[in-house]
């Protein structure tokens, strides 16, 4: 999602507005369009549906992503898209 230029001079609400636009919009693209299993199974059944619900979504530890990496090598199951689309891992 790209910031229009005014939200530099945007009120809070306006500002929260954009901000849960900008996290229903990626939470929706991980569950439902990416090919990112990993993703899609930690927030199966999550819906954004207010700012606050960022409390609700599950943290991503080291360890899950080494055991990811682990059993699903060489990238884990964490890749957004084909492989073709990436230039750099880190």
């Amino acid at each position: 999602m790209s910031q229009p230029d005014n939200l530099q001079y945007a009120s809070r609400p306006e500002i929260a507005a954009h901000q849960l636009a900008g996290l229903r919009e990626l939470v929706s693209f991980l569950q439902h369009e990416s090919s990112n299993t990993f993703y899609q199974q930690k927030l199966a059944g999550i819906e954004a549906s207010r700012l606050m619900d960022l409390t609700e979504l599950p943290f991503t530890t080291k360890s899950e992503l080494v055991a990811e990496h682990r059993d699903y090598p060489p990238y884990g199951r964490n890749l957004s898209y084909p492989l073709a689309h990436y230039s750099r891992l880190h």
